[in-house]
């Protein structure tokens, strides 16, 4: 974002976007490395677990980054729409999802302010968000 831009939105917004866009890279090999380990199938059993008693299988990822809950979610048959702030982090997302791309919606959307219909989706996730949004409660509230 340049600084004129800066000027008219004085959020964070555009430090958080420049941070992950330059940190998508690196992120993205230490997301893969936990995809490719234990660490993917335990959060799996207990995302699986929490939404087993969700009716219908569409599945929000919110603050998806390089796609690790989207990614195990689609594997498993859920139907998943990843959100992201930064583009960078969202191309990661597609790549690591390799085969897996064509099935799940990626968009780019402030988590504090999601561009979908109300009742869109039967369940919401999120992994390493929270600490990112200059407005939680906001996000919280979408």
């Amino acid at each position: 974002m340049n600084a004129t831009a800066r000027k008219e939105n004085p959020s964070m917004l555009w430090e958080i976007e420049e941070y992950w866009t330059k940190r998508a890279k690196s992120y993205s090999e230490e997301v893969r490395f936990e995809m490719e380990h234990e660490n993917e199938r335990r959060w799996m059993e207990v995302l699986r677990r929490y939404l087993k008693g969700i009716p219908g299988k569409r599945v929000l990822d919110i603050g998806t980054g390089p796609g690790f809950f989207a990614i195990g979610l689609t594997k498993r048959g859920y139907q998943v729409t990843a959100v992201d702030y930064t583009w960078k982090m969202l191309e990661e997302a597609k790549k690591n999802a390799g085969a897996l791309a064509d099935k799940i919606g990626f968009w780019q959307m402030d988590a504090q302010n999601l561009d979908f219909e109300d009742a869109s989706f039967d369940a919401i996730v999120t992994r390493n968000l929270t600490w990112n949004l200059e407005r939680p409660g906001d996000a919280y509230r979408e």
